[in-house]
């Protein structure tokens, strides 16, 4: 089964026409996506393992400086579709950073928490309008994705407004 960074490695090659290791590193690095890590120590790797399990394969150009252009084999192919469709790694809980801090912050004094929210909140607002950026700016297939990460965005902010609007604080 693939790895998360694997398959969002794959589908930047199959769906939204990054070719080469470089153009899915700087993928990786333009993501709102904190845990993408566009580290050359992070993407390569993931490029050489796919290789090496046949998933993916590396096609040499022809120009001078000896690019070469990534594609997915017919196993990388069902590989993607596996990964992708199955609901257990769709719908499971990560790592969330916000939902973590989230009681922590709840429990401190009322002055600093309405400054430590203030300013989540402003942090979640510039997110946001990278987001809607990317949404304008990127690929089309990547419309989707940045919808939903915006949805989430805007979740986090309801709840802050609601936490600092209600006796809680």
């Amino acid at each position: 089964m693939l790895s998360e960074l694997e398959g969002a490695v794959m589908l930047e090659v199959h769906m939204r026409g990054r070719r080469t290791a470089f153009q899915v590193r700087k993928s990786f690095i333009n993501s709102p996506t904190a845990d993408w890590s566009g580290s050359a120590g992070a993407v390569y790797p993931a490029i050489k393992r796919l290789e090496a399990a046949d998933l993916l394969c590396r096609n040499q150009v022809g120009d001078a400086r000896g690019t070469h252009e990534l594609s997915l084999t017919s196993q990388g192919i069902a590989a993607l579709h596996e990964w992708a469709t199955d609901p257990n790694l769709a719908s499971r809980m990560r790592a969330d950073p916000f939902r973590t801090r989230s009681d922590y912050l709840k429990s401190l004094p009322a002055k600093e928490r309405i400054k430590v929210f203030e300013s989540i909140r402003t942090e979640l607002m510039n997110v946001a309008a990278v987001i809607d950026d990317l949404i304008s700016l990127d690929h089309e297939l990547k419309t989707e994705a940045n919808t939903l990460a915006s949805r989430l965005i805007s979740s986090r902010l309801d709840w802050i407004e609601g936490v600092m609007g209600s006796d809680r604080l």
